[in-house]
């Protein structure tokens, strides 16, 4: 088999793994995922679906869900991770199997995801990144990781091949050089409270997010520090600590395609519970920007 067909096989694979857990977390409050057939496409099947998470509605801690926490925690010990948060959302509808999706749709998308393999061949650790000329914004942050920036930003509204191939920001877990690459960010021109909502990956399932109240500062070696964001800074602290002020971002996508960190609530989830801090929790402390990874 040549190679090329190996990656999307595999990208085949790891997708339809992602969309089947992702939708277990939302459809079962138990602590195992659904089966295939609770994921059926069926009107019926459908109605009881949005008739379940509408009664969950009520029981959701932030953006998770009980039904997403018994998933990943049966323990009942979430480790911190009902506190990681990401943004503001639009669209939050549960994600779409990949076998559910028109047959083209799945071809293309299939065909995108695969693109990003280039990506982690290319720049598998911090040191190859840096070296291509990205540099860090911001710390590391448990269930999103250590942003590094430097690539391409989508400016037509629609992403393109060289987008996916330049991806703007590249997820890394931790700082250090040979912390590995864990993941994507895509960012589009367009603003998240006044832009049209860009046209991402095939199929419904690319859930754009953006930022609110960033408090962004310049940092050594042409990193960005940031002191806060989406309410953990105001305007006025944000001056006296000699940042700069930006009321809100352009729209974000993360994308989840490492094999060594699949994220079971989906390859767009915004937030990966693979990603932890060195204790393997997802404690923060909200007082210290710059190094968030605490002990509870």
């Amino acid at each position: 088999m040549k190679p090329h067909v190996m990656t999307i096989a595999a990208i085949a694979s790891l997708t339809f793994a992602s969309s089947c857990t992702a939708r277990a977390t939302r459809s079962t409050s138990g602590s195992s995922p659904a089966t295939p057939a609770a994921t059926s496409s069926t009107p019926a099947a459908a109605h009881d679906m949005a008739a379940h998470e509408h009664e969950m509605a009520g029981h959701d801690m932030g953006s998770h869900s009980r039904a997403e926490l018994a998933f990943l925690f049966p323990d009942g010990n979430d480790r911190g991770w009902s506190t990681v948060e990401n943004g503001t959302q639009h669209d939050m509808a549960p994600e779409v199997p990949l076998v559910a999706l028109p047959a083209a749709t799945r071809a293309e998308l299939i065909r995108q995801l695969a693109l990003t393999m280039e990506v982690i061949k290319r720049l598998p650790t911090v040191k190859a990144a840096e070296s291509a000329g990205y540099h860090r914004a911001g710390p590391f942050i448990p269930g999103l990781g250590t942003h590094y920036v430097g690539g391409r930003m989508n400016r037509t509204g629609t992403l393109t091949d060289d987008d996916i191939l330049r991806p703007s920001t590249i997820v890394y877990h931790g700082t250090t050089p040979d912390s590995p690459i864990a993941g994507f960010m895509y960012m589009s021109i367009a603003m998240g409270t006044t832009g049209k909502e860009p046209v991402g990956f095939a199929g419904p399932n690319d859930h754009w997010h953006y930022h609110t109240g960033v408090c962004i500062k310049p940092g050594a070696n042409g990193a960005i520090e940031a002191l806060g964001f989406d309410g953990s800074i105001t305007a006025v602290t944000c001056k006296e600590k000699g940042g700069n002020w930006v009321a809100a971002t352009q729209y974000l996508l993360h994308v989840w395609t490492v094999p060594a960190y699949t994220n079971p609530l989906g390859v767009f989830a915004h937030a990966n519970p693979a990603l932890t801090c060195s204790d393997g929790t997802f404690y923060t402390d909200p007082n210290d920007a710059a190094r968030p990874c605490r002990k509870p």
